[in-house]
């Protein structure tokens, strides 16, 4: 079994003022476009319908599926039969393609579900107080962002890391 993704950590010295902070690079266009065609090419069988497979997450076709949905969670299997990697490539979901991010807050709960919102595979937001079934609901529709990441970097304020030293973590999602 192949990871579906992995995300390269860097863990450095934060020699800022603020007590956390991350930078969250996504990959080019043109990777996610690559990207794409391959997944296309594993999720389709001979005759330009969704395999069967699709439904075993732990095959080709089902981590393939499993990486659409992530970015794309309102596409039905019908939709992404009837879609193509160019409509797929202009869709607002991957508006953050080629650009970064930055989170910093001295307060350590605010900064980590700042964080999970972009990062994490699971929970996409902080719960609110509306119904358990409408929050479900939103976030089911709002886009996970980890197939979309090329490297977060951490930066802690770590006397083992003040002489320079960097951690680097490849992790599966």
């Amino acid at each position: 079994m192949r990871a579906c993704t992995a995300v390269i950590t860097e863990i450095s010295y934060n020699d800022k003022d603020i007590a956390y902070r991350a930078e969250i690079d996504f990959i080019a266009k043109e990777d996610w476009e690559k990207e794409l065609k391959l997944l296309f090419e594993e999720l389709f069988d001979g005759s330009g319908h969704i395999s069967r497979e699709a439904a075993n997450e732990d095959s080709e076709a089902g981590v393939a599926y499993a990486k659409i949905k992530a970015v794309y969670p309102t596409y039905t299997k019908e939709m992404i039969e009837e879609s193509s990697v160019e409509k797929l490539m202009a869709h607002a979901n991957v508006s953050v393609l080629g650009t970064s991010r930055n989170i910093e807050h001295n307060d350590s709960f605010i900064f980590y579900k700042r964080l999970q919102a972009i990062i994490d595979s699971k929970e996409k937001s902080e719960k609110t107080k509306t119904k358990d079934k409408d929050r479900k609901r939103i976030e089911a529709a709002a886009p996970a962002y980890w197939p979309l990441i090329k490297v977060v970097r951490l930066y802690v304020k770590s006397p083992a890391l003040s002489t320079g030293a960097i951690i680097v973590s490849l992790s599966p999602c």
